[in-house]
C-alpha cells in the first residue's frame, strides 16, 4: 500500500471515530419519541409546514427491540384553528403520502384550512426508514411490457423478483413481518401522544380506511370522527373479491352506456365490441409505439386481450376519464390506437413512490392468509370471459401462497377477517364506477358503526373525493358537526358520467 493512501485510510478512520464519539454522546431516541427535521418536500411561499421523525418499535410487542423511524408532515391551520386536526391515511398498502401533503393540503383547503393537517408516510412507505420499496419489481413490470409473455412467464417473473427484494430486505436485518395495519395503527396512536393532541379526525382513502378502521378497532381513544373513502374493511378479501368486482363495474359501464342515449346511438352494442376485441387481441396482440413521458423516446408496448382488459379496470380508477371510456373502446375496436398508446404510455414511469414490501407483507398477512388455492380459482372460474386476465394477475394465482410462505407470515390474528363494529361517528364516500372497492363495502361498513352517513357518487371511480367539489362539502359539514347529518343537497345534482 502506497504511503498516501495509508494517510488517507487513516484520516477516514479518525473521522469515522469523531463521528461515531460524537453520535453516541447523544441521548438515544425512545419508542414514541420526536425529532424535528427539513421537509423532504418543497414547500411553497403561501404555505407553512413543518416536518419529523417518529420513532416507533418495529415490532410494538417488543418494547426493547429495534426502533424505525417514520416522517411526518403537519401543515398548520391557516385560518382560526378548530381544536382538532385532520390525519390523512394514504391508500395502497404501501403508496406513500408526504410528496402530496401540498397539493392535498390546498386541494382540500375547504375542509384543512382551519384544522393542523397531518401527513404520515406509513411505516415501510415513502421517506419512512427503513422503505420496503422493490425496484426490482418495478424494472421487471416496465420491461414486461415491452415482449409478447406468457401469464406463466409473468406471474413467475413478478414472484422471482419479489422474492429477490425479500432477500435484499432480509439482509438488512428487517422484520418483514412486523409491516402489518395492526402494527401501523399502533404507530398512529404513538403519534397522536407525540404530537400532543387530546383527539384527532382521521380520513383515509382506499387501504387508508382498512388502517383507519384498524385504528378504530384497536386505538379508538383520541378519535373524534373517521372520514371513510373507497372503503376497504377486514371483513371482504380483496383477491378473492376481485372477479366478482370487476364484472361489476364492467357491467355498469355497458349499461350505463346502453342507457344513455346519446352513447348507445354512437357506441351500440358496447359490451359485445369490447368482449369481441379481447379476444381479438388474444389471438393476436398489437405493439403500440408510445412516447416514454419522460425520455420522450419511442418504447414498444404489446398489448393482448388480458392487457386491454387491465386497461379497462385501471382506468376506472379516474372520474376524468369515466366519459371517454366508450370511445376508447370504439376507436380500438376500429384499430384507432391513439387513445389507447396516451393511456399505455403512463405505465412506463412506474410508480417509484410505491412501496411492493409493504403491499404483500400486509397482504400476506392480512389477506391471502384467509384465502385457499381452491377459493381463488373457484371466484375466477366464476367468470370465463375475465378467466385469461386473472391468470396473469400474481395474487389471483397459486402461487401466491408459497410466495407468502416465503415472504414472511405471523399466526393468523381472525380479527383481521373480522368487521369493525364502533361507535365513533363515521363519514363514507363511494364511487359507483370504483373498479376495486365496491360502494356495497362501503355500505357494509356503515352498517357496523354509529352514527354514519354512506353517500355513493354516481359519477366517481376510486377516491370519491377527487371527483367534484361535492364531496369536500360534504366532508366539510360532517367535520363541523359529526353527530349530524351533513349537508349533502349537492348529491341530487351529480348525474351519471357524461360520455363522449
Amino acid at each position: 500500500m502506497r504511503r498516501s493512501h495509508l494517510i488517507s485510510l487513516l484520516l477516514v478512520l479518525m473521522l469515522c471515530g469523531s463521528l461515531f464519539s460524537a453520535s453516541s454522546s447523544q441521548a438515544a431516541p425512545q419508542a414514541g419519541s420526536w425529532l424535528d427535521a427539513n421537509c423532504p418536500f418543497s414547500v411553497p411561499r403561501d404555505l407553512k409546514a413543518r416536518c419529523g421523525w417518529l420513532y416507533v418499535p418495529e415490532d410494538h410487542s417488543k418494547a426493547d427491540g429495534p426502533l424505525i423511524r417514520l416522517s411526518v408532515a403537519i401543515v398548520p391551520a391557516r385560518t382560526k384553528p378548530q381544536a382538532e386536526p385532520l390525519l390523512y391515511l394514504s391508500g395502497g398498502p404501501g403508496s406513500g403520502a408526504l410528496l402530496s401533503t401540498v397539493s392535498f393540503a390546498k386541494g382540500w383547503a375547504s375542509f384543512v384550512a382551519n384544522r393542523d393537517f397531518v401527513v404520515i408516510d406509513q411505516r415501510g412507505t415513502g421517506f419512512s426508514q427503513p422503505s420496503l420499496a422493490c425496484p426490482e419489481t418495478q424494472a421487471i413490470d416496465i420491461e414486461l411490457l415491452t415482449r409478447p409473455v406468457t401469464r406463466e412467464e409473468k406471474v413467475r417473473s413478478e414472484m422471482d423478483a419479489m422474492l429477490r427484494c425479500r432477500e435484499r430486505l432480509m439482509a438488512q436485518g428487517i422484520d418483514l413481518t412486523a409491516y402489518t395495519s395492526a402494527q401501523s395503527a399502533a404507530d398512529l396512536a404513538m403519534l397522536r401522544q407525540a404530537l400532543g393532541y387530546s383527539s384527532w379526525n382521521v380520513f383515509g382513502i382506499s387501504y387508508g380506511t382498512r388502517l383507519a378502521l384498524t385504528l378504530m378497532r384497536d386505538h379508538p381513544e383520541g378519535l373524534r370522527s373517521v372520514i371513510l373513502d373507497s372503503t376497504y374493511p377486514p371483513q371482504v378479501n380483496l383477491h378473492t373479491d376481485m372477479p366478482a368486482n370487476t364484472q361489476r363495474v364492467f357491467q355498469k359501464l355497458f349499461e350505463s352506456c346502453a342507457a344513455s342515449r346519446s352513447c348507445a346511438r354512437a357506441y351500440p352494442n358496447l359490451e359485445e365490441t369490447f368482449y369481441k376485441l379481447v379476444e381479438r387481441l388474444d389471438q393476436k396482440a398489437i405493439t403500440l409505439q408510445v412516447t416514454h413521458p419522460t425520455s420522450k423516446q419511442k418504447v414498444p408496448i404489446v398489448v393482448d386481450g388480458s392487457g386491454m382488459i387491465a386497461l379497462l379496470y385501471r382506468t376506472l380508477y379516474s372520474t376524468s376519464e369515466l366519459p371517454n371510456l366508450p370511445k376508447l373502446i370504439s376507436d380500438t375496436s376500429k384499430g384507432n390506437y391513439s387513445e389507447l398508446a396516451r393511456l399505455e404510455a403512463k405505465r412506463l414511469t412506474g410508480n417509484s413512490n410505491f412501496s411492493h414490501g409493504m403491499y404483500f407483507s400486509v397482504q400476506c398477512n392480512e389477506e391471502i392468509a384467509f384465502a385457499t388455492p381452491e377459493s381463488v380459482a373457484e371466484t375466477t372460474s366464476a367468470y370465463p370471459h375475465l378467466q385469461r386476465y386473472f391468470e396473469g394477475i400474481f395474487e389471483n394465482t397459486p402461487l401466491i401462497f408459497e410466495f407468502c410462505q416465503q415472504w414472511g407470515v405471523r399466526e393468523v390474528d381472525p380479527r383481521e377477517n373480522e368487521p369493525v363494529v364502533s361507535e365513533i361517528p363515521t363519514l363514507i364516500l363511494a364511487g359507483a364506477f370504483d373498479p376495486i372497492t365496491p360502494p356495497a363495502w362501503g355500505e357494509a361498513t356503515g352498517g357496523n358503526t354509529s352514527p354514519s352517513y354512506v353517500y355513493t357518487f354516481p359519477n366517481s371511480g376510486h377516491a370519491a373525493i377527487s371527483s367534484s367539489a361535492c364531496p369536500a362539502s360534504i366532508v366539510k359539514s360532517f367535520l363541523a358537526d359529526p353527530y349530524s347529518y351533513p349537508q349533502a343537497q349537492c348529491l341530487a345534482q351529480i348525474g351519471a358520467p357524461q360520455f363522449r
